[in-house]
């Protein structure tokens, strides 16, 4: 397991957006998506099993089916991308650019335009793995949001 994570660099700079994201105002699903990410690269460096804390965590999520998803897109991503990535620790409360690259394109996906999330990934992984990328993610997202887990946020506003 160790191996899986050889792109995965905590540090990996990338340009920083002008305004950070912060974790907290993602949606559900986005929460447990970075979440999952963090937690699968703590794991891999610890060369702890992810097992039991994906399983529990998506059982109380309602998709449980959805723990060894993330897991095989997550070490796709580690094996497949053409330059070093940030994902940053579980207790940090913004995005880094990498994780909002990454997140984009899963909203793409959500919004049925492999097109888009193509090119939001085209930035980590190059030519035909992006399209394995792609199809990996689908069932993901699928998963996600048919128990109404969107990566989008919903922005509430008071109607008079």
């Amino acid at each position: 397991m160790k191996g899986r994570a050889s792109n995965v660099h905590p540090g990996a700079t990338a340009p920083i957006p002008e305004r950070a994201v912060r974790t907290a105002s993602l949606s559900l699903g986005g929460q447990l998506f970075v979440w999952s990410a963090r937690s699968w690269r703590s794991a891999v460096e610890r060369q702890e099993p992810l097992g039991e804390v994906f399983e529990d965590t998506y059982r109380i999520a309602r998709c449980p089916e959805a723990a060894r998803l993330v897991d095989e897109l997550l070490s796709l991503l580690a094996v497949s991308a053409f330059r070093p990535y940030a994902i940053r620790c579980v207790c940090c409360q913004t995005l880094s650019p990498d994780e909002l690259l990454i997140l984009r394109a899963m909203q793409e996906l959500q919004r049925n335009d492999q097109e888009g999330a193509l090119a939001c990934i085209g930035r980590m992984v190059a030519g035909p793995l992006r399209q394995v990328f792609c199809r990996t993610a689908i069932p993901y997202v699928d998963v996600l949001v048919g128990v109404g887990l969107s990566f989008f946020p919903v922005n509430l506003r008071v109607v008079e």
